[in-house]
């Protein structure tokens, strides 16, 4: 509870400031207002204030519906909810004070970093106006700062910060009931409030009518609402799924989770309210005997969200830089391509592919998919994850910056109790573990549900007539994998050999330059920063990408083979010239885009009764990648990166949005470029193999590239 400006003893008149608390039940500002005096409820619609994170199409849904049903639930106590607009928060709560005739504002905490910033702000200019203003924790089980270690600093670990949370000698705050009743609002507050420029809720803006006509699907799988809350909860601990918690809550197959995370978000419910009534239940079937540690597990997955505000609050820039430094110098991919693939669910993976349809169609993803989405698009592709916050803040109906962010910068081995970056999750393994049967695939992906369960995973795997029955033509209605795993695994492989060796006090080139300029290797619970230049790491980027792909057997007879061009999304790592070995790697590469062009042309020119056969085109591959390797010289390692400007703006849900490099806190550094894939989209050709290796079957047209909607 935080407070500025002096108490009134008594306030005549009392804002109650509405955000992500959308609830009567458990509300501690509304609470203390009814005992203060006559209550006001407001909401002011202020997305400019949110900057690159303004809610989402799905999210706005979800906020309009949730509005609608604050409303009537405040209608049935007696008052009703007033809604503005405004592009700055404090001053439309200025002049509401002034123009009511409020003497004090209440409202609930929020922990994002933007909020953090405009309650400050929120709280400065009414206490300079004379108004009380107070904020109270609705929002989580503990304060922030309830939690340090024995040095007074914060967590870096959610181990040490779980225990330490759940040691505290005195329980949460127990949940606060329903207000009995709320005033009325005066006529002079009606009058006053209609000068004010009181909007009605569907004049508001959140949701145009064409978005509400996209998201019509939505009214089928969702009940935004304190009431669709409540029936939630009741469902997932009295309908079983909290019971199997401990053993299900991986599964992609089957319901194995609450489902109460968009209605966490907009606090429709509260964490209090999920956290005693789980305890209740452990109560309840320990008392019969049950010993499991279903509910246990149920509330460490809340204990994450905690965490998430933790994090935020003691350290507010993990939403746009690593938690560890050192992965400054991870040389990210920024390809829009392969970015675009990924978010519209055309990678060639299933499982991958499933998870992101589910998005698109539901605005929700199962927790686990969530994980295997993102690590495929950090860990296979090497995009920014930067990239895949602002995605699922922009797809997700229960998009919360703090969770996204923790979550990414887990999946990146950004946090210190994270994976190491170089560690990368097993699809093939993941897929059979969480969905052995395919029947997630089959639900998200129709296209493959004829697939054998042997071959619904790994499609390319699959004999040519094992398609031909179930109706998939790999490159045309499905799409091929747009990286093979040898590829990805050797590219990140690059990468994590260029963060190792830029570690400052490690084992690479830049140490005794650090050791030089008198740098000394950090303290704490974070692994070792980097004193790397940004172009050296895009240096040995490229040295360490040319000696394990460029010029390793395995690829070389890959590509003799016949791996070219991508039906969709070419997977192709450009590299910065480098003199001989530059110019060689130009000309290898130009080589076999002429030999492919060749090749479709003859393939077009050829009659169905006259084609080349399966032997004679691998031949001919073979021939061209044979001359193309030996035309390689041997890496001379003397590259230099080229400089430029390190941004790019992914295209996501009609907005442009620049991720920056991230800033470190000890050693601030210039913008660079780094080796990008630039992968160019081609129509399918005949005869051409798919990046896995594999050869494609015979197309008999084109498959044009997606929309991107």
């Amino acid at each position: 509870m935080m407070g500025t400006g002096r108490p009134p003893p008594q306030a005549r008149r009392v804002l109650v400031w509405f955000r992500r608390d959308l609830r009567v039940a458990d509300n501690p500002a509304l609470v203390a207002a009814l005992s203060m005096g006559e209550v006001v409820p407001v909401y002011i619609w202020a997305p400019e204030e949110e900057g690159q994170f303004q809610p989402g199409r799905c999210s706005r849904w979800w906020l309009h519906h949730s509005l609608t049903a604050l409303d009537s639930d405040l209608r049935v106590l007696g008052s009703r909810l007033l809604c503005f607009r405004g592009a700055d928060s404090h001053a439309v709560l200025a002049r509401l004070a002034a123009t009511l005739g409020a003497s004090a504002v209440l409202f609930n905490h929020l922990y994002d970093p933007i909020s953090m910033v405009r309650d400050n702000e929120v709280k400065a200019a009414l206490a300079a106006g004379g108004t009380y203003c107070q904020s109270f924790n609705a929002d989580i089980l503990r304060e922030p700062w309830e939690m340090l270690d024995a040095h007074g600093k914060p967590f870096t670990c959610f181990d040490a910060f779980w225990a330490a949370h759940t040691a505290l000698p005195y329980p949460p705050t127990p949940p606060l009931p329903v207000p009995a009743a709320l005033p009325p609002l005066a006529s002079g507050v009606e009058a006053a409030a209609a000068a004010a420029g009181v909007v009605p809720l569907e004049e508001l803006g959140i949701m145009s009518q064409e978005e509400e006509m996209s998201n019509a699907q939505l009214n089928y799988h969702w009940t935004p609402g304190s009431a669709g809350a409540h029936r939630v909860l009741d469902e997932f601990v009295c309908g079983g799924r909290l019971q199997a918690f401990d053993r299900d809550r991986a599964k992609t197959d089957r319901a194995s989770t609450s489902r109460l995370s968009p209605h966490i978000h907009y606090g429709e419910i509260s964490v209090r309210h999920v956290h005693y009534v789980a305890k209740h239940q452990e109560l309840e079937w320990a008392r019969a005997g049950n010993t499991g540690t279903s509910v246990k597990d149920f509330l460490r997955q809340l204990g994450y969200r905690e965490y998430s505000r933790y994090l935020s609050f003691h350290f507010p820039f993990t939403h746009e830089r690593s938690l560890l430094e050192h992965l400054r110098a991870v040389p990210w991919r920024f390809d829009q391509r392969l970015f675009k693939a990924w978010r519209q669910g055309r990678t060639g993976y299933p499982l991958v592919d499933a998870a992101m349809r589910e998005v698109w169609s539901t605005g929700w993803m199962h927790n686990r998919m969530r994980v295997v989405a993102a690590s495929f698009m950090v860990k296979n592709l090497l995009l920014p994850w930067q990239w895949g916050l602002k995605h699922y803040w922009d797809a997700l109906l229960d998009a919360d910056l703090e969770c996204d962010a923790l979550g990414w910068q887990y999946v990146s081995g950004c946090m210190a109790d994270a994976h190491e970056f170089s560690y990368t999750i097993d699809h093939h393994t993941e897929a059979r573990r969480f969905d052995p049967a395919g029947n997630y695939v089959r639900r998200w992906l129709p296209v493959l549900a004829r697939l054998p369960a042997k071959y619904i995973h790994e499609p390319w795997t699959a004999p040519e007539s094992v398609l031909e029955d179930a109706g998939v033509e790999l490159g045309v209605n499905y799409p091929f994998p747009v990286i093979s795993t040898e590829d990805s695994l050797a590219a990140l492989a690059a990468a994590d050999a260029v963060v190792k060796q830029c570690l400052r006090g490690g084992t690479g080139e830049s140490t005794a330059a650090g050791t030089a300029a008198g740098l000394a290797a950090p303290s704490g619970p974070f692994r070792p920063a980097t004193d790397a230049d940004p172009a050296d790491a895009e240096r040995l980027f490229a040295e360490h990408y040319r000696q394990r792909v460029l010029f390793s057997e395995p690829l070389l007879r890959q590509q003799a083979e016949g791996s070219g061009a991508s039906e969709d999304v070419q997977s192709n790592i450009m590299l910065p010239s480098d003199g001989a070995a530059g110019s060689a790697a130009a000309a290898a590469r130009a080589a076999r885009a002429a030999a492919a062009a060749a090749a479709a042309a003859a393939a077009d020119a050829t009659t169905a009764d006259d084609q080349p056969s399966a032997g004679e085109e691998v031949d001919g591959a073979r021939a061209v990648a044979a001359a193309a390797a030996a035309s390689l010289p041997q890496a001379t390692h003397e590259g230099q990166g080229a400089g430029g400007q390190w941004s790019s703006s992914p295209g996501s849900g009609g907005r442009t949005e620049t991720v920056q490099q991230p800033q470190l806190e000890q050693e601030p550094h210039a913008a660079r470029s780094v080796p990008n894939a630039a992968p160019c989209a081609e129509p399918l050709q005949q005869g051409v193999a798919a990046p896995c290796g594999h050869k494609r079957p015979r197309a008999r047209s084109p498959s044009p590239p997606p929309n991107d909607s």
